[in-house]
């Protein structure tokens, strides 16, 4: 039950990247039926075992649970009951798969299990998507992808952790595949989560050492070879007139930043509408935070606060950051809760990375890339369900580690009397 549990939560997470959704009076995806499936699960193993499993749970569990039950809480008084309502049904769904990711990642055998599978199935969903772009003559363009193109930097992530540890001799060349696919899709945010992610991993399995990093880095073969490869990705990227516009585009964005005014008129710059839009919304979060400072506009209010903002801007739709619409619908408060959550899940991951029993740390590395790969990539994507997916992924991965039979116990104290 367990080993079917450990690869069922994984196909639960690989559900929200096909972006699949149905209206049957209301919005469903087939997530939600999964998840629905899985709840049943977990009582069905407590039926056989005569006993519901009783999980120590991190302070990062309850910062969690905390800062979207605080969104709850505030749509109540600030929303109306039916938004309230609606959050608080996705909370349940997000705490039972955190909960379901949990139970079955416990062990580092069902762990293994859990990451195999995620790491396999979006490598398909990758190379799938690819190969039906590519062959339906769609060689740049990869925005119109939906949440599908997430699942390259994921793959990238992924493919990283076991070309670290060696595992198979195809690791490096899966893994440049990966960082290529990542390169050619153009998503920029994908770009910063994994380099992020990637490089808190390689920092952490290099014994957290900077002059042990730096020694590393420098030596002649490290060099040339991720030099040349480094350069090899971008010559070909720069070939795709998707991606030159995305390097294109990064310069303009570090311009517009370094001449950054609150009562500044974007529409001098010559830029794109990408661009302009995350601009325009730096400066609507900035006033409303000014104007509603603790408690925000309320939860689910993002579009009605943008109406009375400015309602004739192309630019300005939905949130280009969950850290923004936090800002924006529940104010300080709550981006205080998101950001200790976050925070506190990298130091999590990372502690819990060094409580293991063995030198295979058992996919606990994954974990620590995963943590700041979801804090980073939802700074520049606000407003889905991938969101919330991100740290409930990462939430239960640390509640399963917490409670892995196999980590490390701290060393008792001898008593006085103990002479």
């Amino acid at each position: 039950m367990d080993r079917f549990l450990s690869r069922y939560s994984a196909l639960c997470v690989l559900a929200l990247f096909l972006g699949l959704r149905y209206k049957v009076g209301v919005v469903l995806r087939p997530f939600d039926a999964l998840i629905g499936l899985g709840g049943l699960f977990l009582v069905g193993r407590a039926s056989v075992r005569g006993r519901i499993d009783r999980l120590k749970k991190p302070s990062v569990y309850y910062l969690f649970v905390a800062a979207y039950s605080y969104r709850c809480v505030n749509a109540l008084f600030l929303s109306g009951t039916g938004t309230a309502l609606k959050e608080a049904l996705q909370v349940v769904e997000f705490v039972l798969l955190a909960h379901l990711i949990a139970v079955s990642t416990r062990s580092s055998e069902h762990r293994r299990f859990f990451f195999r599978t995620l790491f396999i199935g979006i490598g398909i969903l990758a190379l799938v998507t690819a190969v039906w772009h590519v062959s339906n003559g769609y060689y740049v363009r990869y925005k119109q992808l939906g949440p599908l193109k997430y699942g390259f930097s994921l793959f990238a992530l992924l493919a990283f952790g076991t070309y670290l540890r060696g595992e198979s001799r195809y690791a490096s060349v899966v893994f440049l595949g990966a960082v290529g696919l990542t390169m050619l899709s153009g998503e920029r945010k994908g770009w910063v989560a994994l380099l992020g992610g990637g490089g808190l991993m390689y920092f952490v399995y290099q014994g957290r050492s900077i002059r042990h990093l730096l020694a590393t880095f420098l030596r002649p073969r490290v060099v040339f070879g991720g030099t040349a490869a480094i350069a090899a990705i971008v010559a070909i990227g720069l070939q795709v007139e998707y991606v030159a516009e995305q390097f294109e585009t990064m310069g303009e964005v570090y311009v517009l930043l370094s001449n950054f005014d609150l009562r500044m008129d974007l529409s001098a710059f010559e830029t794109s509408g990408s661009n302009l839009a995350r601009l325009y919304l730096l400066i609507f979060t900035a006033r409303t935070a000014l104007a509603h400072p603790w408690f925000g506009v309320g939860t689910g209010q993002w579009h009605e606060a943008l109406a009375a903002y400015s309602g004739k801007s192309q630019y300005m739709k939905g949130a280009h950051s969950e850290y923004q619409r936090f800002t924006v619908e529940n104010g300080l408060t709550g981006l205080v809760l998101y950001i200790l959550a976050w925070g506190t899940a990298i130091r999590d991951s990372v502690r819990q990375y060094h409580l293991t029993e063995s030198g295979s740390e058992a996919r606990r590395l994954e974990v620590v890339g995963l943590a700041l790969f979801g804090a980073l990539i939802n700074l520049f994507l606000g407003g889905g369900a991938l969101n919330i997916l991100f740290m409930a992924l990462v939430v239960g991965l640390l509640v399963g580690l917490e409670n892995d039979p196999g980590q490390k116990k701290p060393l008792p104290t001898a008593s006085p009397d103990s002479e």
